[in-house]
């Protein structure tokens, strides 16, 4: 019985997400080229015997005259701004469709999973690569952590 209540006890203190999905809130202006205007939406499912899954639909436009590459196939993720990690993403995904070459005035939409993140306690960065844009070669697009009391979908 003892055991139970320390058990208990220890739970409620946990800052664990429990089982659902939670949004992410959108944290400043994405990191992008200049002539590039990026917009992005993620949420965390939790699902207690998998871990934490990260979902990211990103949007690119591009307002230059430049046809620059977006590659979201090799996206690295940042949890808590400790370090740039690879997405791990589901083997059936197809990496084809992550990638485009932009026209001038052409929009880009994609959605990225990528599987088995830390839970944020602050941030979740999603970086992805561009080029022929200018700039530095990445986009950055910055969110932050959950709410732990509001549930979108359960």
């Amino acid at each position: 019985m003892i055991g139970l209540a320390i058990l208990l006890c220890a739970s409620l203190l946990c800052a664990c997400l429990p089982a659902g999905t939670w949004t992410l809130p959108p944290l400043g202006q994405p990191e992008a080229p200049v002539l590039m205007m990026v917009s992005g939406a993620a949420e965390i499912d939790h699902v207690p015997t998998r871990g934490l899954d990260l979902r990211v639909e990103v949007s690119v436009r591009n307002d230059g005259q430049t046809m620059p590459r977006v590659d979201l196939s090799r996206a690295e993720v940042r949890v808590d701004g400790v370090r740039w990690v690879t997405c791990e993403m589901d083997p059936q995904t197809d990496r084809q469709a992550l990638i485009t070459t932009l026209a001038a005035g052409a929009t880009f939409q994609a959605a990225l999973e990528c599987r088995d993140v830390p839970q944020p306690r602050e941030s979740v960065e999603v970086r992805f690569f561009v080029s022929d844009a200018g700039g530095r070669g990445v986009i950055v697009v910055p969110f932050g952590a959950p709410k732990t009391s509001e549930t979108v979908e359960s």
